[in-house]
């Protein structure tokens, strides 16, 4: 759990310090105030990442060299991450003021994050969604981590013998690679499979919950082929192309309602709540995993739900740390017990 939380210049917030508790924490303030940015903030702590910065020194504040988000756990450990636009390495992560890898980062701290702009996991590319399974499962499991590292490692380097080589390249030093490839990329997609097979079963609950109880929610794999004999197949077109085209880096999955797929029969609204409702489950699998609840970051949540569905939401989070943040007072829930925090 989050004890308090500083940032220096990042975004808009060039000072800012909070304390938290184990109630419910709702951030009021109005639109363009800074309270989206400080729970990507918050969530950097658990993925090493500015999860909205397409280059990481976005975050920096403008006219500033640096920016800095240092977190205090329940536990007392420090988390801090700095990142720098000028000379030097480009980001340093520390824990405990010992300076560690992005990899060594992750899986301090845990946490969920839904923003209405996740809409995007359910209408975007596959790239979104695959960084959207590598965040929840790298906090969770360390030969996740590992074998991703390895794999992106490994790829890059295969990339770059077929787009130099090309049909040059012979099809052994490309089967050296592959063998290197397939060990890693296979622990990933068991890994997945794990999380999708838990996921759902998380969501076949908390569905009904925020839907209409006669409506199912599924997010379904769609695994890339990866072993031997599809390796074999692919070598003349990865040769050709110069890029591996098979693997774990071109898995996708689909959000499906009612057996239809979101990104084609979905409304806005209801690609809004299955992106919500599975937040909402992989806080269950966070939990499920390491026996720890994670951290739940809300970002306009209530702007989404109706008054029946908002206490629903919350009721269901019973035992997490949650951190809300809405343009309007009103939106809040009477029943609710919150610390309320006012940005201005």
């Amino acid at each position: 759990m989050l004890s308090s939380i500083y940032l220096s210049n990042f975004r808009n917030l060039k000072n800012k310090k909070q304390d938290f508790g184990n109630e419910t924490t709702i951030i009021i303030g109005e639109n363009a105030s800074g309270k989206s940015n400080f729970l990507e903030a918050i969530y950097s702590l658990a993925v090493a990442k500015f999860e909205r910065a397409v280059v990481q020194e976005e975050a920096i504040s403008f006219g500033q060299d640096f920016a800095r988000v240092k977190g205090i756990l329940d536990s007392n450990t420090i988390l801090e991450e700095i990142i720098s636009s000028k000379g030097g390495p480009k980001k340093v992560y520390k824990v405990n003021e010992v300076i560690k890898s992005r990899a060594n980062f992750v899986g301090n701290f845990y946490a969920v994050f839904f923003s209405p702009a996740h809409i995007r996991l359910v209408l975007g590319s596959p790239s979104r969604r695959r960084d959207s399974l590598d965040f929840i499962n790298c906090q969770v499991n360390r030969e996740y981590k590992k074998s991703l590292f390895c794999y992106n490692r490994i790829l890059s380097q295969k990339n770059k013998l077929l787009s130099k080589k090309g049909r040059l390249a012979s099809p052994s030093e490309i089967s050296v690679w592959n063998e290197k490839l397939l060990k890693e990329g296979t622990i990933l997609q068991d890994f997945r499979s794990d999380f999708f097979v838990s996921i759902n079963k998380h969501l076949s609950k908390i569905a009904p919950l925020i839907n209409s109880k006669s409506e199912t929610l599924e997010l379904r794999y769609l695994k890339s082929e990866f072993n031997e004999v599809a390796q074999k197949k692919a070598l003349d077109k990865e040769m050709f192309l110069g890029y591996t085209v098979i693997g774990p880096h071109r898995d996708d999955y689909v959000f499906l309602k009612n057996g239809l797929n979101l990104a084609y029969f979905g409304s806005r609204g209801e690609q809004r709540t299955a992106v919500l409702a599975t937040r909402l489950a992989e806080v269950y699998f966070i939990l499920e995993k390491t026996l720890k609840h994670p951290t739940v970051l809300l970002d306009d949540v209530f702007s989404e739900l109706d008054s029946l569905h908002r206490n629903k939401v919350v009721n269901v989070l019973e035992g997490s740390q949650v951190i809300i943040t809405t343009a309007e007072k009103n939106l809040i829930p009477e029943n609710i017990k919150a610390n309320l925090i006012y940005f201005s």
